[in-house]
């Protein structure tokens, strides 16, 4: 039986909130697999620094691809730590765009239950409720975007990523209109 449990859907979804209630609930341990990545690459500048520092070396999928390497490191340094975890997965390690994140998501299904989060079944509420939420993020408060131009990357990033999130996981919950206390509740009666 997977006594791990993985977070995964959208950015700005609500993975981080709902994992630290449900990892308190549950005794576990809880991991920010960005936050930890950040920590394991604090001497290259962080997962930025990584990027920026081979951008001008190779291509932009090379640099990737090599950083997703990395988070394969982390990942199985991660399982062979402990076996009672929430690990909250950034969206972007189940994008099936390199073979290297087929990878790490195939690591995270095989050693974890997969939980994903998605803000509504219909995709045009969940894309007007991550472009709200993703307005408000300092990252992209930096680069201006008008709320036209960042529903088009949300639009965009949402609907790559939602087949694969639901392929990938055991249990999907949708989480509009509903409290962290009722979604973390909800979710403790599925996975018991």
């Amino acid at each position: 039986m997977k006594t791990n449990i993985s977070l995964v859907g959208p950015r700005s979804v609500g993975k981080s909130s709902i994992g630290k209630i449900l990892s308190q609930k549950l005794k576990y341990n809880y991991i920010d697999l960005d936050k930890f990545s950040e920590k394991e690459l604090k001497n290259e500048g962080g997962i930025r620094g990584f990027i920026k520092k081979r951008r001008n070396k190779d291509t932009s999928n090379l640099v990737w691809k090599n950083y997703w390497k990395y988070q394969h490191k982390f990942l199985l340094k991660i399982f062979s730590k402990s076996t009672k975890i929430v690990l909250d997965v950034g969206g972007g390690t189940f994008v099936e765009v390199f073979s290297k994140i087929k990878r790490n998501a195939n690591l995270i299904a095989k050693k974890s239950k997969v939980i994903c989060l998605l803000p509504s079944k219909k995709d045009s509420t969940a894309i007007n409720i991550l472009t709200k939420r993703e307005m408000n993020r300092s990252h992209w408060k930096e680069k201006n975007l008008s709320k036209k131009e960042m529903k088009i990357i949300v639009k965009r990033d949402y609907l790559a990523a939602k087949e694969i999130y639901l392929k990938k996981s055991e249990i999907i919950f949708y989480t509009e209109n509903k409290s962290k206390k009722q979604i973390v509740n909800e979710l403790l009666n599925k996975i018991k």
